[in-house]
């Protein structure tokens, strides 16, 4: 996955494995299609479609809880 500008303005390839690509595969199709400008994974409240950071740390703390998985951040 190559992200265009991440974190401090830089672009980064990020590896994940097949069963994070089928994944992400299943929720891009069945999304509504985007431009291609558009973020891959969009705010549904955000006219920009852009996830906040607080958003983000709402959805692992949720995930967390729902999985059991103590420390499940986005950076880990």
């Amino acid at each position: 996955l190559h992200i265009r500008t991440g974190k401090g303005g830089k672009g980064r390839v990020v590896m994940f494995d097949a069963k994070t690509r089928k994944a992400l595969m299943l929720y891009l199709s069945q999304r509504k299609q985007p431009k291609p400008d558009s973020p891959l994974l969009q705010s549904l409240t955000r006219k920009n479609g852009h996830l906040q950071p607080h958003s983000i740390a709402q959805i692992f703390a949720k995930l967390r809880k729902t999985t059991g998985i103590a420390h499940a951040t986005a950076h880990a």
